[in-house]
């Protein structure tokens, strides 16, 4: 579908893709994934092995105190969405990726994008046999531009069929800073930027919220 945008809609659209671009959303999903784990449930034993391009799924092998789980990254930001945001901040509009909305709407769409994630991922991963390999696989989403709050992805969570075939899905959230408004570090992976997450769902005790 062919999108005109006037002047300083396009300006802002080469500005958040390039941005886009530049971060590693994978780096940066599971080291707040891997920060939770350690600052929020107490995990101290925690090593990470990052699967080369062309290998994967999954994008991570995670042990835990020698548990094994199958760690997929994807990031529900679209270039649909991106025009969106560039649209509405030359409107005045900054209210996240799906602007001025009510409430029920941002959670229907939420629950769109994240039934999509969760369907893609699976066939994904059922066809290069993961789940033959490890059984504990957990999805990460990175929510790129800010979609909604907490409450609004754990209520669109609800009406997504099939979530609970993963382990766990963890979110990953934009909006997180450091001192001097700056991105807070990520222990991982330095050169790219550190963010907040919690799980959305879980089958680990330890790990709920």
């Amino acid at each position: 579908m062919f999108v005109l945008l006037h002047f300083g809609a396009e300006g802002v659209l080469r500005k958040s893709m390039s941005n886009a671009n530049k971060i590693d959303h994978e780096c940066v999903s599971v080291d707040a994934l891997v920060q939770y784990l350690k600052q929020g449930c107490g995990h101290e034993d925690i090593q990470l092995e990052r699967v080369k391009k062309g290998q994967d799924p999954p994008d991570f092998w995670l042990f835990i105190s020698g548990s094994r789980f199958a760690v997929e990254e994807t990031s529900i930001a679209t270039e649909n969405t991106i025009q969106r945001i560039a649209i509405d901040r030359t409107k005045g509009k900054n209210s996240g990726s799906l602007g001025w909305k009510w409430e029920g709407e941002v959670q229907e769409e939420l629950a769109r994008l994240i039934q999509t994630a969760v369907r893609t991922k699976r066939a994904k991963l059922e066809q290069k046999n993961v789940p033959k390999q490890c059984g504990d696989i957990v999805l990460v989403i990175y929510d790129a531009h800010a979609f909604g709050d907490s409450e609004d992805a754990e209520m669109a969570l609800q009406k997504v069929h099939g979530y609970d075939w993963f382990h766990s899905i963890f979110w990953a959230k934009v909006g997180w800073r450091g001192a001097g408004g700056k991105d807070a570090p990520n222990e991982l992976y330095p050169d790219q930027p550190g963010r907040m997450g919690f799980f959305l769902y879980t089958k680990e005790e330890r790990w709920k919220g």
